[in-house]
């Protein structure tokens, strides 16, 4: 384990030393909310496409990513391989609503395979989310960490990492994430592999009273008083 944490420094090291490429996806409009200045940054070892989401869709007040690249492999070591990916999003609610909450979503699938007795490979997935309503940032982060046993053989399962941020409601909010795949081999026969197939941004909403309706309110609650006294 001493072996994954110190590959994992190095290559941490490394990705904070390179210059990522920004791809820009534009706007897209949600049934409340509006999706502003979809983009993602992404660096990684070795260099790979930087578009690691993909272009996004919208499913109601979803946005929905589905990658084609975004996986880290390793075949043969001593070695490992991290790609790490930035995304930002600026999120305005439309008249009539506020937003109070994001659920952050993503998934996918992992391979490790350890042929010979005393073998290792690993690989892991992280996500760091930022919410950033007026009230201030709220984060939220979620991991999963896969070591191969130490008997031979192939070792692969499907992986779903849930992130909810919660705050108060408001009309705007900026939201980044910083997310990593990252798979490590320690001897020439050892594999790994990492993949995200998935992921979603599902947005909360309130709806803000209409003010007639606000004030149809207060007319009658005042009016029920003297009823209310006579009781």
């Amino acid at each position: 384990m001493r072996r994954v944490l110190f590959l994992i420094t190095i290559s941490s090291c490394l990705i904070n030393a390179a210059v990522a490429d920004v791809i820009n996806y534009g706007n897209l409009a949600g049934s409340k909310v509006l999706f502003n200045g979809i983009s993602e940054s992404s660096s990684s070892i070795p260099s790979v496409a930087a578009d690691l989401f993909g272009a996004p869709s919208v499913d109601g007040d979803m946005l929905v990513f589905t990658p084609k690249s975004f996986e880290a492999s390793e075949n043969g070591g001593p070695g490992i391989q991290t790609i790490d990916s930035q995304l930002s999003v600026s999120l305005v609610a439309k008249p009539g609503y506020l937003i109070t909450g994001i659920l952050v979503n993503e998934f996918g699938d992992y391979t490790l395979a350890t042929p010979f007795q005393g073998g290792q490979a690993f690989a892991a997935a992280s996500m760091n989310a930022f919410a950033s309503p007026p009230s201030g940032l709220v984060p939220g982060n979620a991991s999963i960490n896969a070591t191969s046993s130490t008997v031979p053989g192939v070792f692969g399962a499907n992986w779903n990492l849930n992130v909810p941020i919660v705050f108060a409601a408001a009309s705007n909010v900026g939201f980044t994430l910083d997310n990593t795949l990252t798979a490590a081999a320690f001897s020439a026969t050892d594999s790994a592999f990492i993949k995200k197939k998935g992921f979603k941004l599902t947005i909360s909403t309130v709806a803000i009273p209409e003010p007639t309706s606000a004030i149809l309110m207060l007319v009658c609650g005042v009016a029920g008083l003297p009823f209310y006294r006579k009781r």
